[in-house]
């Protein structure tokens, strides 16, 4: 799965984020994210850790986009939830480590050069190590046998729903095996630690440095601060 640390973005192999792109999560109190698909029809709750708490279907789902499109807007809100919820963990992970690695010691050309080969270093290890467990597939079915799907990265890359079941049974038997289902996927195909980003101390001195530019100043020695 992809992730995104410092306006980069590291694991996403071309096109494998369109299936979510158009998705507007929300994020919600206490590090719960909220996916929902382009119509709204459909809202998954993702928690800080990337796992699936609910899905729930708003009323008047069956005239919206019918059983037969049901499974294709489940997987568009569960995707948008995942993403959110990733990007609020980094940029949590992003301010501790600025927070923690506000060095202001001085710091010469030859200290630079040698952070910036550990940062090289270490995002070439994080990057092997998410090439490593990123490339399975899980592939599940639902213990009632209604809903099916595949996920991989931590992103569900297809997902089925039984229409004629869909649309016959109560509304919370559909929303209860959607989440039965989504959360075991989920899990199943997640980078797991991975998903917060390369971090390492290096990467985090790094962070603190470009999160203040006048801390870079001084550390350069180029800051008129410093010089007084």
């Amino acid at each position: 799965m992809g992730v995104f640390v410092n306006g980069r973005r590291w694991g996403f192999e071309e096109g494998e984020d369109e299936a979510f792109a158009e998705s507007a999560p929300q994020a919600l109190s206490e590090g719960v994210a909220q996916g929902q698909d382009p119509g709204g029809t459909v809202t998954v709750d993702v928690g800080g850790d990337g796992g699936v708490l609910g899905v729930s279907l708003a009323r008047g789902w069956r005239e919206q986009v019918g059983p037969h499109g049901l499974g294709a807007a489940v997987q568009a809100a569960v995707n948008s939830g995942v993403t959110e919820a990733m990007r609020l963990r980094a940029t949590a992970g992003a301010v501790a480590a600025g927070v923690a690695a506000a060095e202001t010691k001085p710091l010469s050309i030859a200290e630079g050069r040698r952070l910036a080969e550990a940062v090289f270093a270490d995002v070439e290890r994080f990057s092997r190590q998410l090439g490593a467990v990123a490339g399975r597939t899980a592939t599940l079915t639902s213990a009632g046998g209604h809903v099916s799907g595949s996920a991989r990265r931590g992103v569900v890359v297809e997902l089925s729903v039984d229409a004629r079941w869909a649309g016959q049974v109560r509304e919370s038997e559909v929303e209860g095996e959607l989440r039965e289902v989504l959360a075991r996927l989920v899990a199943a195909a997640s980078v797991g630690d991975l998903a917060a980003g390369p971090r390492s101390a290096a990467i985090d001195e790094l962070t603190a440095l470009t999160a203040d530019p006048q801390l870079l100043l001084r550390r350069l020695g180029l800051s008129r601060e410093g010089k007084r």
